[in-house]
């Protein structure tokens, strides 16, 4: 498995620029693993659109 900082990075960014709710919905969306980039990863994949704000 190869580590690419620069994706680890933008994740973080868009993690720390998300709402509770967002930050719940991605988490769901990531099975509740409780690891941001699992929800990173469930965020590039674009399988489901987050709930309206």
């Amino acid at each position: 498995m190869s580590f690419n900082i620069n994706d680890a990075h933008e994740g973080m960014n868009w993690w720390n620029g998300l709402t509770d709710e967002l930050r719940r919905f991605w988490m769901d969306q990531a099975g509740n693993t409780g690891v941001v980039a699992d929800a990173w990863e469930a965020f590039k994949r674009g399988e489901c659109d987050p709930p309206d704000e």
